[in-house]
């Protein structure tokens, strides 16, 4: 994942967005999301 699309995620989950939506909207795993959660 990169830099950018971290970041967006990051903004989103303290937007209160789920991290099931955003994996969904991204196409990519909870996981994945998860893990770019944790890294901030």
């Amino acid at each position: 994942m990169s830099p950018d699309r971290r970041q967006e995620v990051r903004d989103r989950l303290d937007g209160g967005e789920t991290v099931s939506a955003i994996a969904r909207s991204v196409k990519t795993s909870r996981q994945t999301i998860m893990r770019a959660r944790d890294q901030s």
